[in-house]
């Protein structure tokens, strides 16, 4: 398993043959392993998160090693920007710490003197689009909310 722009090796890329229990990650060098009792001709979803999934019908026999390679395409990053402040003055707050998380991605950034933060390589998965957020400084009572951050960056 490959990355279909740099042709880097994919580790911990999931590779299923649906209708059967079989499955695999690849490891660190983008190899995976799997087979069936029963020849025949299968789909085989690849996938690995910041990737878009990919579907492949594969011809497979039973107790043959069947070499399939597959290339996935990146989904697009962008960089995201925002502020932290302080609710009472509106001042941006210095060194904040903000972090983004999903079941499939975490961001973590710091805020500059002005309270400005700026994530950079933030994935724009459609299928993982909702964060919950959380940003504190020493001194200034946590923000966290669950669930309600939702990009649809285009």
């Amino acid at each position: 398993m490959t990355d279909a722009t740099t042709l880097a090796d994919l580790n911990s890329a999931h590779v299923e043959i649906l209708s059967t229990p079989n499955f695999d990650d690849s490891d660190l060098n983008g190899f995976y392993s799997s087979g069936v009792s029963t020849p025949g001709t299968y789909q085989v979803v690849y996938s690995k998160p910041g990737y878009i999934s990919d579907t492949v019908t594969v011809s497979l026999t039973a107790g043959n090693i069947d070499t399939v390679n597959v290339a996935l395409v990146p989904l697009p990053v962008v960089t995201i920007t925002g502020q932290v402040s302080d609710v009472a003055s509106s001042a941006g707050l210095n060194n904040a710490i903000v972090t983004l998380t999903n079941n499939l991605y975490s961001y973590t950034a710091n805020t500059d003197a002005s309270g400005n933060f700026s994530i950079s390589g933030f994935v724009n998965d459609p299928a993982a689009n909702t964060f919950d957020i959380t940003d504190g400084l020493w001194g200034y009572q946590t923000y966290c909310a669950t669930g309600v951050l939702q990009f649809a960056l285009t």
